[in-house]
């Protein structure tokens, strides 16, 4: 979506970021480390006591998202009776119907400075229009097991950390 050139095939592409030199935002998506959590975390508790981290997991978000959302509000002290509205869909996995167009708006920066200047309702149409949620990758379970394979030490520290059961 961002012009960037992905592979359909997952493990293909996750190899082929994570075997590219140098590393760095804005030059690979940094796949491999960015879904090292448990490394992550470490240093945010290194830096702030634990009463004041909030982890979610996306499992318990998208199994009960109202009780999730207001377990942070009261987390963060504000007013949890406050009606969340939770039907509309943001930031969808959509591949352009363009190729060439959208790097090149996306290279310019016009996409970025029409989105801020537009009213919602018409980057919405535009989205739709130059958007397109058909041909998505797949993930399937070679890929699950792939993943599993190569995170299983984090995840390991990951649930020790927060000493929760991750063995699902």
């Amino acid at each position: 979506r961002l012009g960037y050139s992905v592979s359909h095939n997952f493990i293909e592409e996750f190899n082929r970021d994570s075997n590219q030199h140098p590393k760095g935002w804005g030059i690979t998506h940094n796949y491999r480390d960015l879904g090292m959590y448990s490394s992550q975390l470490d240093r945010y508790y290194s830096l702030f006591p634990s009463n004041h981290l909030k982890v979610i997991m996306y499992e318990e978000y998208n199994k009960s998202p109202k009780v999730v959302l207001r377990t942070i509000f009261s987390f963060l002290g504000v007013d949890t009776t406050q009606e969340m509205p939770l039907t509309e869909k943001v930031n969808q996995a959509t591949l352009p119907r363009f190729g060439r167009l959208n790097y090149l708006l996306r290279r310019s920066r016009v996409a970025t400075k029409l989105g801020r200047a537009l009213p919602r309702k018409i980057t919405s149409v535009a989205e739709k229009v130059l958007y397109s949620r058909s041909s998505l990758p797949t993930f399937c379970q070679k890929d699950k097991l792939f993943l599993q394979d190569i995170y299983r030490e984090d995840i390991y520290k990951l649930a020790d950390l927060l000493h929760i059961d991750l063995s699902h």
